[in-house]
């Protein structure tokens, strides 16, 4: 529940330098880190973890709406998970395919709600998150499970986490099946 002032002066003063150059700010909200406080309460597995970054990004609007239009909500969610969950190279340093699951879940719906809270404060914002693309190919054209292995790591880079956020439903074919509340949240592709 404490934000600092300096912080949010500094970036105060980032927008407006960029606003008075004629530049127009597209504001990532999260990219990546995470206060300590938070990492130590479990991160992007902790139940509630996204109410809590709707609360962060209520009072980034409270500071900056009137500077910004285009907003970012989380930068490549399913690179920060791959890294953080399934290969564990990045904090917290995980090796667990459930831990990832239960951290894109709560991406999407911290997202959801920001968009949202983002919205409530300012209409005609503009609010996506950023997502990265991988190009695929299979070592062996010829071979159905080269072909299937492209399909399915495709579908899970590359199309699931917009996907879930276009239709309002998180899909894993055959494995899993969540419905978002009001998840219809992308006004661009960042």
């Amino acid at each position: 529940g404490r934000f600092s002032p300096e912080g949010l002066a500094h970036y105060r003063e980032v927008l407006e330098a960029l606003r008075a150059r004629g530049i127009e700010p597209v504001v990532t909200i999260h990219h990546y880190t995470l206060p300590t406080w938070l990492a130590e309460r479990g991160g992007w597995e902790m139940s509630g973890v996204e109410r809590l970054f709707a609360r962060y990004v209520a009072r980034v609007m409270d500071e900056y709406m009137d500077l910004v239009r285009w907003w970012i909500t989380l930068n490549e969610p399913v690179v920060h998970t791959f890294k953080s969950y399934v290969t564990g190279q990045w904090p917290p340093g995980k090796q667990d395919y459930g831990a990832a699951l239960s951290a894109v879940r709560h991406m999407l719906r911290a997202h959801v709600l920001a968009y949202h809270e983002i919205h409530a404060r300012r209409p005609d914002a503009m609010v996506s998150v950023a997502k990265h693309a991988l190009a695929l190919t299979s070592c062996n054209p010829r071979r159905l499970l080269d072909r299937l292995s492209v399909k399915v790591r495709g579908y899970i880079f590359n199309d699931l986490f917009l996907d879930a956020l276009h239709t309002g439903a998180l899909r894993v074919p055959g494995l899993f099946w969540e419905r978002l509340p009001q998840a219809r949240t992308l006004d661009f592709i960042g």
